[in-house]
């Protein structure tokens, strides 16, 4: 019988149950995303961060628990970049699409394992993949695409706004999923906001980023 009471041979050794959270969250962001879901043990998560299996079940009651508390700390995060960027006021339309695009990336850069972790289970389809994508992803392209619909007199009149969006972000996890191979692939320069403009505007234009849109506009 599985028990999640708190050993007491690891309580000595960890600090606060926030911090010992969040330990386990980013244990086991790296964990689904080199083994998948399906393959991640649940005692190597609790190994990671100086813990056994029973005081990590204290936690986080099932391995698809986990799953979904690294997912939804991820995209909760995304979703308050994207909250910055489409409320900042006095903002012209390219460059909140500029900062949209470079806020995912640079998110996605410097959580790889995220995107290599829905990829993987997006690719193995035994995850809790459908779930996550529907609590977590379709509500933010549902968003964005709300925004971007009362702009429709700057968007391109043939324009269809969720494939050109599916576009967008998946060149986003495809290049941070590819590592050092990225470069290869796309060139060491990728102008990722300037491409997506050109997909969505009318008149994509010359654009000069807003300070307070803060990311950088070329993606490396």
């Amino acid at each position: 019988m599985i028990t999640s009471s708190l050993d007491p041979a690891d309580a000595q050794s960890l600090g606060s149950g926030l911090d010992i959270r969040i330990q386990i969250l980013l244990a086991a962001e790296q964990e689904f995303a080199a083994q998948g879901f399906a393959a991640a043990r649940l005692e190597d998560i609790a190994a990671n961060v100086g813990m056994r299996r029973p005081s990590l079940l204290y936690h986080f009651r099932s391995k698809e628990q986990l799953y979904s508390a690294v997912m939804a700390q991820a995209f909760g995060a995304v979703s308050a970049l994207l909250d910055e960027v489409l409320n900042t006021p006095g903002v012209e339309l390219a460059a909140r699409i500029e900062a949209m695009v470079a806020q995912v990336h640079l998110f996605l850069r410097n959580r790889e394992g995220v995107a290599r972790l829905l990829l993987r289970d997006l690719l193995d389809g035994r995850g809790p993949t459908r779930v996550l994508v529907m609590a977590e992803i379709v509500p933010l392209l549902m968003r964005t695409e709300r925004f971007l619909r009362t702009q429709h007199k700057f968007m391109r009149p043939d324009v269809q706004l969720r494939p050109a969006l599916m576009m967008i972000v998946s060149d986003a996890l495809v290049r941070a999923g590819a590592g050092p191979m990225a470069d290869l692939l796309w060139g060491e320069a990728h102008p990722a906001g300037l491409l997506a403009r050109q997909l969505l505007l009318a008149n994509p234009g010359a654009l000069s980023l807003p300070t307070t849109l803060h990311p950088a506009t070329q993606v490396r």
